[in-house]
């Protein structure tokens, strides 16, 4: 099956894997810079077309993206460390020629930008820029060519896929990031195409919550300024060059030059609206499921979880649980299975419970809210100016029955977000402090919104305005102690707490790649982050999964139990009931950790869990690691993510105890453990919580040897 390379415009509800072209995709190379022109704080160039760089077998095309004569590149110097590129189709303006310079030299013109150097080549064109102690900003390809004298890469391109601007790198330099990825934890190799996606799961290339940066192992973060789909290409089609591409005929990238991986993430972040912390409610065990089918089985669930004495901190009421199932989403509950929808809420919070309630931004046709919402011209709309008719359920999707078409909530209309918001009110005037806000990434190519924009160009940005709008009225209501559990996001992701990982299948591989994921978004990604333990669909998961699934989920920031079919820990067996209430002691008795970490987070704009690499960027080993993390500061977990025995573990430099034993263990070095009841886990000697792990260590022996059985 072919890659995802690019995009299909036509207004499909999902973007398909498409088969190659026949021809390749032809490039115009703008490599000769005619003209110069330097500002106190940025430089432009003018950038002419020399048809003998073009590629073998060049014809004429009618569908190249603005097939100017010319592209301006600008660089602007932000400030010490960040770069700000942009390129525009067109000239530099003659009335300003008295700053100007030609250039007709082939020699390099070199000339300061503050304390940057910069050097110009300009037959053909590339740039290098260092900083004041000689440490590279950044470059682009320069004389790139085969033995045929044909030029393979340049700063500047254009084809039929957009304009692009490329930059080198180097052969020991790995990148991370672009948002939660399913696929590869290192990209190096990989062409990523960034448009948010409804997966249907985790084994394919498409994505929920993408972000439009990437970070290298020396610090280097390449983030583009724009919300359009693009494509990252990280050495895939020119090994050492990384290309971003985007089918429109300008773009703006921003590139952060930092000494550490940290320091990288928290630059590109003011460039974000503020991350958020959490609440200590929601630290607690997430119970729910798709779905439960009435007040008395939520009532009986509830019960079982005091009778096997498991604290369940929040339920989930899903969208098929407390809504009629047509009539999706109009916050009406279903009068029939919860008659009294507001003594149930106010029951399940005195019990010391929270509660999410399940939305998506679409409103069925069946509803009345619907026509309310035509009437207000709150929906996103067609060519023609009507309400457009969003079909949210994939056609022919398995296990999903077609719903009628809905309107697509139009978050661009400040009078339609508040109508939405104002749905929410009863229920957190109730109590009611989360809200699980599920979709928003499948936004219609073709699809007109209030701010006039396309859904093309508000195909990435729609989860986020979506997220923020609900984010907003809890915050109006709850404060701090509103949240919600989001499925989408892109640039802002960090601002609505908190993220999970959608659909996965229950299978091991699955298991694999949501690891995967919750490393890859930990780059300029979500704080907080979760996951379905046991994945989402698929056949019940088998008890070993589950129970490996949940000792997972425990080390991270937030744990749901939620899927298709049941996932209350008592389904599945004795020994994984006794094991998950284990893990769940442990993690309770770790609480003053977890929550000091969290706070921790916030304060330095870092995920809760991250990968070793992010401790220590200068360890070959941490930089290729994808099935272990950091969870806070003081803790590293190696999960078991295969049905039987034991695993490899790497353990970072420093001095470590292992929380299963008691063992101290020095650090930068590899161990092979067996399969044991409990996962893995090893933190700091030196934590100023090593008193409290050495209490949880002591149950974790206790139960070790039978007498906690």
């Amino acid at each position: 099956m072919e890659k995802c390379d690019d995009f299909v415009e036509a207004g499909l509800l999902r973007v398909n894997l498409t088969q190659r072209a026949a021809k390749p995709d032809l490039q115009r190379f703008f490599t000769h810079c005619s003209r110069l022109e330097i500002q106190p704080d940025c430089f432009s160039v003018e950038l002419q077309e020399n048809p003998d760089d073009r590629t073998k077998n060049w014809e004429a095309r009618s569908d190249i993206v603005n097939p100017a004569p010319a592209y301006v590149l600008t660089v602007r110097r932000l400030c010490d460390g960040i770069a700000e590129l942009s390129l525009q189709a067109g000239h530099l303006k003659a009335d300003q020629a008295e700053s100007q310079t030609s250039m007709q030299s082939v020699e390099p013109t070199i000339f300061s930008l503050g304390d940057w150097a910069v050097t110009l080549q300009t037959q053909p064109f590339a740039i290098s820029v260092k900083d004041a102690s000689g440490g590279a900003v950044f470059s682009t390809p320069a004389c790139d060519i085969n033995v045929g004298s044909v030029l393979q890469s340049a700063a500047v391109t254009v084809s039929q896929n957009g304009v692009g601007l490329s930059f080198n790198f180097d052969q020991d330099e790995l990148f991370y990031g672009t948002g939660e990825d399913f696929g590869p934890f290192i990209k190096n190799g990989t062409s990523r195409s960034i448009i948010n996606s409804d997966a249907l799961g985790n084994h394919e290339e498409f994505v929920y919550q993408n972000a439009p940066h990437i970070f290298s192992s020396d610090g280097r973060a390449i983030e583009n300024c724009s919300d359009l789909p693009f494509i990252f290409d990280i050495g895939h089609a020119r090994r050492g060059v990384l290309t971003v591409r985007e089918k429109t005929a300008a773009l703006a990238v921003r590139i952060h030059r930092c000494k550490k991986i940290s320091e990288a993430v928290r630059s590109v972040r003011q460039y974000q609206k503020p991350v958020r912390g959490v609440p200590d409610w929601a630290f607690g065990l997430w119970l729910s499921r798709c779905y439960y089918a009435d007040e008395p089985e939520i009532r009986s669930v509830l019960q079982r979880s005091r009778d096997y004495q498991i604290p369940v901190g929040t339920i989930n009421l899903d969208a098929r649980c407390w809504m009629r199932p047509t009539h999706r989403t109009d916050f009406i509950p279903d009068p029939e299975r919860h008659p009294d929808f507001f003594g149930l809420i106010r029951d399940i919070l005195e019990s010391g419970t929270q509660i999410c309630l399940w939305e998506n931004p679409y409103v069925s046709s069946s509803s009345t809210l619907y026509e309310e919402g035509c009437d207000r011209g709150f929906f996103a709309r067609d060519k023609d100016g009507s309400p457009y008719p969003y079909q949210w359920v994939p056609v022919g999707l398995a296990g999903f029955p077609q719903t009628l078409h809905s309107g697509l909530v139009d978050f661009t209309n400040p009078a339609a977000v508040r109508w939405w918001q104002e749905r929410h009110l009863p229920f957190l005037q109730a109590g009611v402090k989360c809200f699980k806000t599920d979709f928003g990434e499948e936004i219609p190519a073709d699809a007109c919104f209030f701010d006039g924009r396309t859904g093309w160009q508000l195909r990435n940005a729609y989860g986020d305005l979506y997220n923020l709008a609900v984010s907003e009225v809890l915050e109006e209501m709850h404060r701090d102690e509103g949240i919600i559990w989001a499925r989408s996001g892109y640039r802002h992701t960090q601002a609505t707490p908190v993220k999970w990982a959608g659909d996965g299948q229950t299978d091991w591989r699955s298991l694999r790649a949501t690891v995967r994921a919750g490393l890859s978004q930990a780059f300029g990604g979500a704080l907080f982050w979760s996951h379905d333990v046991g994945g989402f669909y698929g056949p019940s998961p088998e008890p070993e999964l589950f129970l490996r699934w949940s000792q997972l989920a425990m080390w991270g920031s937030h744990i749901r139990l939620h899927g298709t079919s049941p996932r209350e820990p008592w389904e599945f067996g004795d020994r994984v009931l006794r094991l998950f209430k284990l893990a769940l002691e442990v993690r309770g008795m770790l609480k003053p950790y977890f929550l000091a970490s969290f706070r921790g987070a916030v304060a330095r704009q870092e995920s809760f869990l991250l990968p070793l690499v992010y401790g220590d960027q200068s360890s070959i080993t941490c930089k290729h690691i994808e099935d272990m993390f950091l969870a806070g500061p003081d803790i590293v977990v190696a999960p078991f993510l295969s049905p039987e025995k034991g695993r490899e573990i790497w353990l970072p430099r420093g001095d470590w105890t292992d929380l299963r034993s008691g063992q101290r263990l020095s650090g930068n070095v590899q161990l092979t453990t067996e399969r044991t009841d409990f996962l893995p886990v090893f933190y700091c000697s030196g934590s100023p919580f090593a008193e409290l792990f050495a209490q949880a260590t002591q149950v974790i022996v206790t139960h070790a040897s039978g007498d906690g059985r």
